[in-house]
């Protein structure tokens, strides 16, 4: 797996693990009971690749976009497919692919 920064910067994750759970443990039970997901702490290690260019970017979402089309349209919207790749390639910045598509950011919720 790759990450890619709003600068263009990659890394290739090498492996993750779980370091300890997050949050005092009265939190902790009362987030695992009403979301079924605990949160962990991560280590992680990466290894740091060349940059990636806008157009590079937005190709390898459009490709992906195209490889797997039923991630990016709810059934019934197929029509409107075209339009948000589109939106990607005229995308001005990294930044903006993330807002064309509304990407989760993996933030504790």
């Amino acid at each position: 797996m790759e990450l890619v920064d709003a600068e263009g910067r990659r890394w290739q994750v090498l492996s993750v693990r779980p370091v300890k759970r997050v949050g005092h443990i009265l939190t902790r039970w009362a987030k695992d009971l009403l979301t079924g997901v605990p949160q962990f702490q991560v280590e992680h290690e990466l290894n740091q690749l060349s940059r990636l260019t806008l157009p590079q970017v937005q190709q390898r979402v459009c490709e992906a976009m195209e490889a797997h089309p039923e991630f990016w349209c709810d059934d019934g919207y197929q029509a409107d497919f075209p339009q948000r790749l589109a939106e990607v390639g005229r995308a001005p910045t990294i930044e903006a692919i993330h807002e064309v598509l509304g990407l989760d950011t993996f933030e504790s919720y």
